[in-house]
């Protein structure tokens, strides 16, 4: 599974999550483990680029996954958005005052079966100040 996330800016800042099947078999998972479905299904941390790389809080909300699956084909590509404003409370904030940094990672589930391996990274949301605002 190939996973592609880049930063979506602006009033409500996001990440634009594109997930594409890259195995010869289709791959089963379950809805709510898709990054954009379930609140618990990616990790995302967000950190302010300063000297000591402050950490923002992010909420904690109650999240029961669901049991439908959904059904991947080979080469398929499916695709969503993870808000970041409702998950961390002071990210709009503090983008106006620095640039911050969006680590992530993700792990397809199988249904039924081992999970993939873990992949991530990071994305930068430059603040207003960095682009001259």
């Amino acid at each position: 599974m190939e996973v592609e996330v880049t930063p979506v800016p602006g009033s409500e800042p996001r990440l634009h999550v594109r997930l594409r099947n890259t195995a010869t078999t289709a791959l089963e998972t379950y809805e709510h483990s898709l990054p954009w479905r379930g609140v618990y299904s990616m990790l995302v941390v967000v950190v302010r680029a300063d000297s000591v790389g402050s950490v923002l809080d992010r909420t904690l909300p109650v999240d029961d996954p669901g049991p439908g699956t959904i059904t991947v084909k080979p080469g398929e590509i499916l695709e969503g958005d993870v808000a970041l404003a409702p998950r961390f409370p002071g990210f709009v904030p503090a983008l106006a005052e620095s640039d911050l940094l969006v680590f992530w990672s993700y792990q397809f589930q199988v249904a039924g079966q081992a999970p993939l391996p873990w992949t991530g990274g990071f994305v930068l949301f430059p603040s207003g100040r960095s682009r001259g605002g």
